[in-house]
């Protein structure tokens, strides 16, 4: 589990980056500065991008080994 108050989006995803084998890219920098607090399953890929989807409406779409996080 990781507990998150009121961290980065990019601080996220580089935590999910060492529990996930393909590459996790967030689209636009302006994103990625978005601020988001909450506890996720930080081992469990699926329930994390469920996570950030319903926490912070960013839209995610996985493409083999990769995963795109976008508004």
């Amino acid at each position: 589990q990781l507990v998150l108050d009121n961290a980065p989006l990019s601080y996220v995803v580089a935590e999910m980056r060492s529990h996930f084998r393909g590459q996790i890219v967030i689209v636009g920098d302006e994103l990625a500065r978005r601020r988001v607090s909450g506890t996720l399953a930080i081992t469990d890929t699926d329930a994390a991008l469920t996570f950030l989807e319903r926490s912070l409406g960013v839209k995610t779409n996985r493409i083999g080994p990769l995963i795109l996080i976008r508004d």
